[in-house]
C-alpha cells in the first residue's frame, strides 16, 4: 500500500521503502528532517544536498539498493542490506573501513571488495542522462 505524502513527509532516517515511494529527498532545515522531493524531473537546482535512490554494484558483481548523498558529486552513500542501513562517507576513511567490515560480515563475504563502486539512478539533472558513475576512495 502506497503511503500518502503526509505519512512520510518528514523522517530522520530514510528506509528502502521511503525511497521506493519517493526516489529523491532533501534536508529540511525547518524540521531538521528529510522530506521527499515531489518534482524531481529535473532535479531541483536550489537544494544543496539531495538523497537520491540508486543501485550499487561492487567489482565482484554484488548489487545493493541504497541512496547517494550530495548533488552532482556525491560524498556519501548508504547501502540497504536486509534490515540494515550501512552508511559510508568518502570523507571519513576510518568510518568506511568499519562499515565495510560490517557489510562483509552481514553478507558473509569476508573477501569482498567495495571499491570502485558503480552506481546508477533513474533520476537526472535537467538536460542530462540518469545519474551514474563510480565511487572510489583514496588510500
Amino acid at each position: 500500500m502506497r503511503q500518502t505524502i503526509s505519512d512520510v513527509m518528514n523522517t530522520k532516517t530514510l528506509t528502502k521503502n521511503h525511497l521506493d515511494q519517493y526516489p529523491v529527498w532533501k534536508w529540511s532545515e525547518f524540521n531538521d528532517e528529510r522530506c521527499p522531493v515531489l518534482n524531481f524531473d529535473p532535479l531541483p537546482d536550489d537544494e544543496p544536498t539531495l538523497f537520491i535512490k540508486a543501485r550499487f554494484k561492487t567489482p565482484e558483481g554484488e548489487e545493493f539498493d541504497g541512496y547517494l548523498t550530495g548533488r552532482e558529486t556525491f560524498y556519501a552513500f548508504t547501502l540497504f542490506v536486509g534490515e540494515a542501513s550501512i552508511q559510508f562517507n568518502l570523507n571519513l576513511p576510518k568510518l568506511i573501513t568499519d562499515q565495510w567490515m560490517r557489510l562483509r560480515q552481514i553478507i558473509n563475504k569476508p573477501e569482498m571488495s567495495l571499491f570502485p563502486l558503480h552506481y546508477e539512478t533513474n533520476v537526472h539533472f535537467k538536460h542530462k542522462q540518469n545519474i551514474q558513475g563510480i565511487l572510489t576512495v583514496s588510500n
